[in-house]
C-alpha cells in the first residue's frame, strides 16, 4: 500500500541493506525535495487507548534542514471518523524520529493515547522530509496498539508510595494474568489487612474489575480458605484499597493474590499485608529499656499516629512488607528479616 510521495536523487526504492530481513525502503536527498513514501491506507483504532510506532532506521550524513524534522523521520495522525483532525493539535500527533548524522540501524518507538474522537490513524510523510539531506534506510515497521509491561520500575506507571528496602516497581495485569505470593507467614485467628494501590490502563472506566484476595494456608502448606475483594471505583489515577480478613486456626501461612480484569490491563502498587496486634507495647514501656527494642521505640516515640518507618506500623499492627515478591529481577524480601522484625516489636 506504499506510494512515492516526494523523489529526489533517484529515490525512494527498495534496497537489500536491511535490518532483520530481506529488503528495506531507502531514501536519498541532496537538496530542497524530500524522498518520502506514503499510504492511503487508513488504521482503526480505539479511543483513549494507547498505541506505539515503531521502527528501525540507519543513517548517512543525514543533516537537519530548516525544521527540526527535516531529517529521517515520519509523520503520522489520529483522525475521527470525518478523516479530520483539529489544525496543529499535537494530541493527534504520533511521529517517528530517528537520530541525524551517521549510524548503524537504530530502532526506536513512540506511544501516546489516541484523542478521545480518534477512529483511525495515518502515517503521511515517510522518508528524509523537508531540507533535510543524506541517506537512510527504514525498515521494521510497526503499529500496534500499546501492551503495558509486565512491571514497570521507573514513570507514569510507578504509584510513588515508597517504604524502606522495598522494591520500587508496579506490576500490570489483565483478566488472564495474576500472581500469587510467597508464603508470608501469619499468626492464627488474628486480624490480617492487605493494602495496595490500584490503578486502571484504560482513562474511560469499563466494566471489568480486578482482584485481591488472600489464601490461607497450614503449616504443610495445604490451601485453606481464602478472602477476596472485588474492586470498584478505579480510573486512571492511583487509589487505595483494603481487605480486611481474620486468619484460620489452622493458618500459618498467607499468599497475596492479585488478578487483573477482562482484556483490560490494571496496575497494583505498594502491596503490604499487616498483623493486627493487641496490647503491642509502646513509647514508655518499660519493655523499650531492652537493647533490642530502644530504636524501634525511639521510633514509635516520635512517628505521628498511623505513619510507617523502616516498612514497619505504629503500635498496634506489625507490618510484613510484599513489594518485592512480584518483581523478578529483584531479591524477595528475606521471611527471616520478617520474623526477627517481629520478635523485636514483640520484646521475644
Amino acid at each position: 500500500n506504499w506510494t512515492v510521495r516526494y523523489t529526489d536523487e533517484g529515490t525512494p526504492d527498495i534496497s537489500t541493506d536491511s535490518y532483520n530481513g530481506e529488503r528495506s525502503a531507502h531514501f536519498k536527498s541532496n537538496s530542497e525535495s524530500s524522498s518520502a513514501i506514503t499510504t492511503n491506507y487508513y488504521i482503526n483504532v480505539t479511543p483513549n487507548k494507547r498505541y506505539v510506532w515503531s521502527g528501525c532506521g540507519k543513517a548517512y550524513n543525514i543533516t537537519v534542514g530548516r525544521e527540526g524534522y527535516h531529517k529521517l523521520y515520519g509523520t503520522g495522525r489520529f483522525l475521527n471518523d470525518s478523516y479530520q483532525r483539529p489544525y496543529a493539535d499535537s494530541n493527534y500527533f504520533l511521529d517517528i524520529n530517528f537520530d541525524a548524522g551517521t549510524h548503524d540501524w537504530q530502532c526506536v518507538s513512540y506511544e501516546k493515547r489516541a484523542p478521545p474522537d480518534a477512529v483511525y490513524f495515518k502515517i503521511g510523510s515517510l522518508g528524509i522530509l523537508g531540507t533535510g539531506t543524506g541517506e537512510g534506510w527504514i525498515d521494521n515497521l510497526a503499529f500496534r496498539q500499546y501492551v503495558p509491561p509486565f512491571y514497570s520500575c521507573t514513570g507514569k506507571d510507578m504509584q510513588g508510595f515508597n517504604y524502606a528496602n522495598a522494591s520500587k516497581c508496579a506490576i500490570s495485569l489483565n483478566g488472564s494474568q495474576s500472581v500469587t505470593s510467597d508464603a508470608i507467614p501469619v499468626t492464627p485467628e488474628k486480624e490480617y489487612l492487605l493494602s495496595l494501590y490500584v490503578k486502571r490502563e484504560d482513562v474511560i472506566e469499563t466494566q471489568y474489575k480486578p482482584t485481591i484476595s488472600i489464601q490461607w494456608y497450614d503449616s504443610q502448606n495445604h490451601y485453606l480458605s481464602s478472602a477476596s475483594n472485588i474492586l470498584n471505583n478505579l480510573n486512571d489515577t492511583y487509589n487505595s484499597y483494603e481487605l480486611k480478613a481474620i486468619s484460620p486456626q489452622q493458618a500459618r501461612y498467607a499468599r497475596i493474590k492479585l488478578q487483573g480484569g477482562g482484556d483490560e490491563f490494571f496496575w497494583f502498587d505498594s502491596v503490604s499485608l499487616k498483623e493486627k496486634f493487641d496490647g503491642f507495647p509502646s513509647c514508655g514501656d518499660s519493655v523499650c529499656e531492652y537493647p533490642e527494642n530502644r530504636r524501634n521505640c525511639a521510633e514509635d516515640c516520635v512517628l505521628k499516629a498511623d505513619t510507617d518507618s523502616d516498612g514497619r506500623v505504629k503500635t498496634g499492627e506489625i507490618v510484613s512488607l510484599i513489594n518485592k515478591w512480584f518483581h523478578p529481577q529483584e531479591d524477595i524480601l528475606s521471611l527471616k528479616e520478617v520474623i526477627a522484625n517481629i520478635k523485636v516489636w514483640k520484646g521475644e
